[in-house]
């Protein structure tokens, strides 16, 4: 193995042993790249430091969780706002089936009084109309009486005169 690829497989295991020391906190040993002399070691050194700013800053200052907060928080906003809305709508929803009930219940209400109302002028007109006839009638009755009477007045009044002539 050339000297390159001894130190390029040393890194390897290096850089993963630096992984694992900065994400776990524990330290493996020296058994992962037991080979190495210093020269390797200093060429470890070398991507290490890159390595340790790197991950100090993804640990101190997460990029990520405050570019996905900011939009979960403002979902959740927006679902609070669409849930408020959802409820007004609906209670405006019911507001309206109520009024429109109470307006149907109005209308039949109303179309039961005018047919009512009607009935009761139809039936002003059949007693009206009754009346006229009864009153018709009596008249008649009235006049037919009168003339029985003023006839049988005028054959009393006659029987009387030849009554008075006879003597």
């Amino acid at each position: 193995m050339t000297h390159v690829a001894r130190v390029g497989n040393n890194v390897t295991s290096y850089i993963r042993h630096i992984s694992n020391v900065l994400i776990g906190g524990t330290v493996s040993g020296e058994e992962e790249f037991p080979n190495c002399d210093i020269k390797d070691i200093e060429a470890c050194m070398d991507f290490t430091e890159p390595l340790n700013e790197t991950l100090q800053h993804s640990q101190t200052a997460p990029m990520a969780e405050p570019r996905t907060a900011d939009p979960i928080m403002e979902l959740e906003m927006e679902l609070s706002q669409l849930k408020g809305h959802n409820n007004s709508f609906e209670a405006e929803m019911k507001s309206r089936k109520m009024t429109e009930e109470q307006l149907g219940s109005k209308m039949q209400l109303l179309q039961s009084s005018q047919h009512q109302k009607q009935e009761m002028d139809d039936f002003k007109c059949q007693q009206e109309q009754m009346n006229i006839t009864h009153t018709q009638r009596f008249s008649a009755k009235d006049e037919e009486i009168n003339l029985q009477n003023t006839k049988q007045i005028q054959t009393y009044l006659c029987g009387k005169r030849e009554d008075i002539k006879r003597p």
